[in-house]
């Protein structure tokens, strides 16, 4: 007799499929018209024939939330499968390499399954329940997450947890090769789906039969930070790895042993750098949101693309040819806005013909080539000057409440002086996201020593305004390169109140600055540093 799928309820309309060896949990999510399968493991037994014992005549869209062969093995028992195209490569490597099942039955139904692809934001409607994709690259580059709102869940396969709460990220086993990124991309992704927290209460990971909290998700986002900034420490507890590979590493932050585990490579920590270097490099963060990034250190400059036309970000230090980069990436026409004047935000405003920025930005805008000076040949520095002697950017000035509106999607300009008189923040409000420069920076401390900066007391205002804001699930900084929580900026808030109250842990450091006064205050709270000045606070 042959062996077959069983069922475990994990709640009213979502069911896991179990009962063979070596295999995700499969999961089988119920609507009144449809079920979703999401995952098939290895294929052992017949999906099909328990498909339709527990939801009979219900049509099946079936999905890999990636595709090592113990999740989408059994590809070949339905006629599509939907999965993210960067997850063919790993596909045509599962369907080439013999796969380790328990058992086979021959007999069971082949199809030649056609891979429908998808992307951020695609939604399934199975009647009464729908799921939407998260694109979230990490365990694998095609990775995804599916969103079911109704029952508050977010599937997430192996992107926090694989192998009992361990997280792969090894391009190669042993017995398969497959593909991987970097941590710096995985920690973008880590951040994407923190920030979509008020849309789920947990998660449902793809070896762990049970609902997953979100403190799990903020342990392995300390984790993940730590490994990059080199302050995790490893050590060897009595788990065996697998079969022809070292023991597993599990780490230590803040001394403290992390309830989790993650397997990497030290060449795949960071980033690839850009063989180029007057190249920037082009990452979707989210549906519509492109972060470019690439040269020495000017800021993260941010694509925004709506349906008729984007919007472009700050324009960096002014190295390469930033037009160029980004017409060949959207054919969508664009603006150009900056967040605030500082040459790595402005520098490269000459590439343009018009940019739109606050009035008060442009005193530190007509500077910015200052700033370039220093990262830029003579010969560079000159062609600028001769460019823009030759063609003058037209500016925009622009205030609070105007709305840039690029179909389907608006950003609206909020005035938020605080690093510089004319910081903006821009609140792209269908989404949740807001665009602050630098007056939010986890990347850096906030910075209200430069010679622009207004007074602590400004720069509080500013976060009261944008704390007030209803629907901010996060923020693009102007240095971080991935979407930080909306709790971040609460902190920020906070610790510019205790500054105003004399109630903070305010201390003398060194502001490192290149030029101005060597010294001047630190104050902390949460994740949140600002630096600033103790006659400038109100």
């Amino acid at each position: 007799m042959k062996k077959e799928y069983q069922f475990k309820e994990i709640m009213p309309g979502i069911t896991m499929l179990y009962g063979f060896k070596e295999e995700c949990c499969i999961y089988a999510i119920e609507g009144d018209e449809k079920v979703a399968l999401i995952d098939n493991g290895m294929g052992t037994g017949d999906l099909r024939q328990a498909l339709e014992k527990l939801a009979p005549g219900k049509e099946v869209i079936a999905f890999n939330t990636h595709c090592h062969f113990d999740h989408s093995a059994g590809n070949f028992q339905f006629p599509e499968i939907h999965m993210h195209p960067a997850c063919y490569p790993d596909q045509d490597e599962t369907e080439s390499s013999p796969c380790p099942r328990e058992v086979v039955y021959d007999d069971l139904p082949r199809y030649n399954t056609v891979r429908i692809p998808v992307k951020e934001g695609d939604v399934f409607d199975l009647g009464g329940v729908k799921l939407e994709v998260i694109e979230t690259p990490g365990h694998t580059p095609g990775c995804i997450c599916l969103l079911d709102r109704t029952h508050r869940v977010l599937f997430a396969g192996d992107l926090i947890g694989s192998n009992k709460h361990n997280v792969w990220m090894l391009d190669h086993l042993p017995w398969v090769k497959f593909s991987t990124v970097s941590l710096e991309c995985y920690l973008r992704s880590l951040r994407k789906i923190e920030s979509m927290g008020d849309l789920y209460d947990g998660f449902l990971g793809g070896h762990d039969a049970e609902v997953l909290g979100k403190e799990y998700l903020q342990e392995l986002i300390r984790l993940t930070v730590s490994i990059i900034d080199g302050t995790a420490q490893p050590y060897h507890p009595d788990m065996p790895g697998p079969p022809g590979m070292d023991p597993i590493v599990c780490w230590k932050v803040d001394g403290k042993t992390v309830p989790t585990a993650i397997l990497y490579q030290d060449e795949s920590i960071y980033d690839k750098k850009n063989e180029d270097p007057e190249r920037r490099v082009f990452t979707k963060i989210a549906e519509g949101v492109t972060l470019i990034k690439g040269i020495d250190f000017e800021c993260c400059i941010w694509l925004v693309e709506g349906n008729r036309s984007a919007l472009l970000i700050d324009t960096g230090l002014g190295l390469g040819d930033l037009r160029r980069e980004v017409e060949e990436y959207t054919s969508l026409p664009y603006k150009v806005v900056n967040t605030h004047g500082h040459g790595d935000h402005s520098g490269g405003n000459y590439c343009f013909d018009e940019v739109y920025m606050h009035k008060d930005a442009l005193p530190c805008a007509e500077i910015a080539l200052e700033m370039t000076e220093m990262f830029a040949s003579p010969e560079k520095v000159e062609a600028i000057k001769r460019q823009m002697a030759e063609k003058p950017v037209k500016i925009n000035y622009i205030n609070e409440g105007y709305v840039f509106d690029l179909g389907g999607r608006t950003l609206e300009v909020i005035e938020t002086p605080g690093h510089t008189p004319g910081d903006i923040t821009l609140f792209d409000r269908e989404n949740g996201l807001l665009f602050s420069g630098d007056c939010m920076l986890k990347y850096m401390d906030v910075l209200l020593v430069v010679p622009q900066t207004v007074s602590v007391a400004k720069y509080a205002e500013s976060m009261h305004k944008l704390t007030a804001l209803e629907g901010v699930r996060g923020f693009c900084s102007g240095h971080d390169r991935c979407i930080m929580p909306r709790s971040f900026l609460l902190d920020c808030s906070a610790c510019a109140d205790e500054i105003l109250a004399g109630t903070s842990d305010g201390h003398e450091v060194e502001s490192g600055l290149p030029d101005g006064e060597k010294y001047c205050m630190r104050a902390t709270h949460g994740d949140a540093a600002i630096l600033y000045r103790s006659y400038k606070i109100r």
